[in-house]
């Protein structure tokens, strides 16, 4: 899930990625945020995320971890 703030004017919620494949090809989803009073909660949601996440390193990886 990706999220993008633009000057508190566009808030977009999504799969896709910002690219022609994904737009056009791929299969994928977004929601795009037009009212001021929706899109000034979205930095305080992508906060909430950065929280609950966990950092991944490629330094911590290794292939006998995988699935």
């Amino acid at each position: 899930m990706k999220t993008v703030c633009i000057n508190q004017h566009l808030g977009v919620i999504g799969s896709n990625n910002v690219a022609i494949r994904s737009f056009q090809l791929n299969e994928e989803v977004g929601l795009s945020m037009f009212s001021p009073t929706t899109i000034e909660e979205l930095p305080a949601v992508q906060a909430r995320y950065l929280l609950e996440s966990d950092e991944l390193s490629l330094h911590g990886a290794s292939a006998a971890a995988r699935p």
